[in-house]
């Protein structure tokens, strides 16, 4: 029988809904101590378990750095067992449930051919949906696999793309308790996306989009009780196939693990792997972080407590070499993923990750640059932990040019919350909001979902025995936007997936994909008018990149033909500028040149060059209109140059407008 467990206040609602909640918070701070608390029955209202039913091993989802779980009892008598066994109550008290928010009449319909249930059971444990253009031919499909090995993908109307459902492998079909989070890449160059994804069995799977099948040489083993993270696609070798950046590790508690580095016929690049001292649940991101034009990878390693091993934060190059001023000592264990962002604007991108310091006690999001020197103004603190894979969600919310930071907190017994901070680390107006459950389950989304072109915050919580999961959306001042939070008897299970909100059906609005606990697919009409800037998926995009793509560079020819190397695309200046900037170029011989600006989606912004023209350096201005000659909103744009000649050229930078 597979056995996967979902432990949220299993004793705390029975027919009546009681209003009164005892509970203790026990200290703990090791696996061991909290595994011995669920071996004895103990209901813990913030920790998940999940297992693995072919080997038996149990994982557990909770904060270590709050150095305690909450514990809901009936009696007396199980707080004496607990004194009695040696534990420490911190704090005891009895809590009264906040009642939910209603949602209004305008409740969010669903898109058409939707939802959609998942076989094998329980379906969906933190898996997000990977939205993506697969075969680049205009439409969007939804690809999602779950804990039993069932790999599905539909249309944006709900109907099957040709040769999925799959079905696993006969030879491991068991509930694996892993989150599975699947990344879309070109593996093999042949210009039609792959999805890859890991499993708790030492599996990670490369589906192709034609009819489903599997790449030559998939799955990789990479041997049974071998955990995987979710992985990253990016093409660091600039060969034009991707390679997955992907962290294993074995079950065992306070393992070592390794950080791959893996092309298409499943060899890691010179360099890779490289093994990591205590391994996390920290997925990695790609971003360059130094100036240098090249990616670096940046993960988070776990600590072993009492056993000299800190958490700490990791900075690669694409070589396998660390980049100066890393690892940076974080002491906790670091299991939450990075996010590459260029936070304080300055040209070059910094990380931003959810971690609690341990030489100052503080759990926040913290910011560092390449150098791992942490930027004014940070950490942006939140109360206890963070969401238990939560990556920061960044986008200009309030449309004033300023990039925004959110995140989501659990906190039994229903006090997770939303937070959103300014790129300074300061806590915004409104916030930070209750969602009135234990968890804000995953990663939060921006993106609008209401109409005002602004992006909203959008996350989904935990569901208990006759009390259903929540949907809820919330604008940049902390208001509950009309229609949400979203909830019906069908998200009883919890809604365990990071929401990706895209308009996947080309109709100009929104739709909100995610799903529940259950294995129900969800997908969501809304209102939403795509942003000019927003974070509208797991990490991003479907990559899982953790970072926005700045710059795509890349020279092709004849290859009897000396390339020219004296191409440019120069940083516009003024950067941020309002409302006009310039851009600088040198072509090194006749091509047909584009000069193209698009908004964060995109979407095509103004044409500023379409035409052939001769070797030279020109200077190009943009004065902040679009193609109808109306200025445009503040946020980030981006601006590529093609060149089609002797030579290809292809290049793209960010720019910020701000008013």
């Amino acid at each position: 029988m597979k056995i996967f467990f979902w432990i949220l206040f299993i004793a705390l609602l029975a027919t009546t809904q009681a209003e009164e909640i005892r509970y203790l918070r026990v200290a703990v701070t090791t696996e061991v101590q909290v595994a011995a608390l669920h071996q004895s029955g103990y209901d813990l209202a913030d920790v998940k378990v999940r297992q693995n039913a072919i080997s038996g091993n149990e994982r557990f989802e909770w904060f270590p750095e709050n150095g305690f779980v909450t514990i809901l009892i009936n009696s007396d008598a199980e707080r004496s067992a607990l004194l009695d066994a040696g534990y420490i109550i911190l704090r005891e008290g009895v809590h009264v449930r906040q009642a939910r928010l209603q949602p209004s009449e305008d409740v969010p319909p669903f898109q058409f051919g939707w939802p959609r249930s998942m076989a094998g059971a329980p379906g969906v444990y933190g898996q997000a949906a990977t939205v993506h253009d697969f075969n680049r031919n205009g439409e969007k499909s939804i690809f999602l696999s779950n804990t039993e090995g069932y790999a599905y993908m539909w249309r944006p109307n709900g109907a099957f793309v040709l040769g999925f459902p799959r079905s696993p492998d006969p030879a491991n079909f068991w509930s694996t308790g892993s989150r599975e989070t699947a990344a879309a890449g070109d593996l093999d160059g042949d210009h039609v996306d792959e999805v890859i994804f890991g499993r708790w069995v030492g599996l990670l799977y490369a589906y192709q989009y034609h009819l489903g099948e599997q790449l030559p040489g998939f799955p990789i083993n990479f041997g049974l009780q071998v955990s995987t993270n979710d992985p990253v696609m990016y093409d660091f070798d600039d060969d034009g196939r991707d390679e997955m950046v992907i962290y294993t590790f074995p079950e065992q508690t306070y393992a070592s693990g390794s950080i791959h580095m893996i092309n298409d016929n499943g060899t890691n690049l010179p360099g890779w792997p490289i093994s990591v001292a205590q391994y996390s649940e920290s997925s990695p991101a790609v971003g360059d972080i130094d100036g240098d034009g090249e990616m670096e990878i940046v993960f988070g390693s776990g600590d072993v407590p009492n056993g000299g091993i800190p958490g700490e934060l990791h900075a690669y190059n694409v070589d396998g070499t660390i980049v100066p001023g890393f690892p940076v000592e974080v002491g906790y264990g670091v299991d939450t993923p990075p996010t590459i962002y260029d936070i304080d604007m300055n040209g070059v991108d910094d990380i931003l990750i959810r971690i609690k310091l341990a030489r100052t006690d503080i759990n926040g999001i913290y910011a560092y640059d390449g150098s791992g020197n942490l930027l004014p103004g940070f950490p942006a603190e939140i109360t206890r932990g963070g969401s238990s894979h939560g990556a920061p969600a960044i986008a200009d919310v309030n449309g004033d040019g300023l990039p925004e930071i959110a995140y989501g907190t659990a906190l039994a017994v229903d006090s997770g919350k939303v937070w959103l901070f300014n790129n300074s680390g300061e806590l915004m107006p409104g916030f930070p909001q209750l969602v009135y459950a234990t968890w804000v389950e995953e990663s939060v989304s921006l993106e609008d979902v209401s109409g005002d072109t602004l992006p909203d915050i959008v996350c989904g919580t935990n569901g208990v025995s006759n009390d259903p999961a929540r949907l809820y959306a919330f604008d940049y001042e902390g208001n509950v936007i009309s229609g949400y939070p979203y909830y019906n008897n069908e998200l009883l299970s919890s809604l365990e997936s990071t929401p990706a909100i895209y308009d996947i059906d080309d109709d100009g609005d929104t739709e909100i994909i995610t799903a529940s606990h259950g294995g129900t697919v969800f997908v969501f009409d809304t209102p939403g008018i795509p942003a000019a800037t927003s974070w509208p998926t797991y990490k991003y995009n479907a990559a899982r990149m953790g970072s926005i793509p700045e710059i795509v560079t890349g020279i092709a020819g004849d290859d009897d033909v000396d390339l020219p190397v004296n191409f440019q695309l120069t940083q516009n200046y003024p950067n941020p500028f309002n409302p006009t900037t310039n851009f600088g170029l040198t072509i090194p011989d006749l091509g047909f040149v584009e000069l193209m600006v698009y908004d964060v989606t995109g979407r095509i912004v103004k044409t500023l060059v379409s035409e052939s023209r001769t070797a030279g350096s020109y200077v190009v201005q943009w004065d902040g209109r679009d193609e109808n000659g109306r200025l445009v909103a503040s946020g980030i744009y981006l601006y590529q140059l093609r060149v089609d000649g002797k030579a290809t050229f292809n290049a793209a930078k960010k720019m910020m407008l701000i008013k």
